[in-house]
């Protein structure tokens, strides 16, 4: 929040923005902010966070929630898939890539 000087998911124009990333408006998201998949999969699983502490959802995940359903359900099996996946077209240097192979493989996938 200190980063963005708020909440994101309190600022309904921040929408348009999302749904792009999922592929709601036919444009292709921008490859450093992930796949259209691992975008829908962090809107479920915040929206699945908030159902599960029975938070009311804020605005923007109110509005997106049918929208990232329509454009992309995730099953557990594909779910874990994407938060288990590594790709090795990157420029990591190799101290960095070492790293996070190692931090990945530390976290528990659900």
């Amino acid at each position: 929040m200190a980063i963005f000087g708020g909440d994101l998911f309190e600022r309904v124009e921040v929408g348009a923005l999302l749904r792009s990333w999922v592929g709601a408006t036919g444009a292709k998201p921008f490859e450093c902010v992930g796949t259209r998949e691992e975008t829908a999969l962090a809107l479920q699983l915040c929206i699945a966070s908030y159902r599960r502490e029975e938070r009311a959802l804020p605005p923007l995940l109110a509005e997106l929630e049918a929208t990232v359903g329509a454009v992309c359900q995730l099953s557990d099996e594909a779910a874990r898939a994407v938060l288990g996946g590594w790709a090795d077209g990157h420029f990591l240097p190799p101290r960095h890539e070492a790293l996070l192979r190692a931090a990945h493989s530390r976290v528990a996938i659900p």
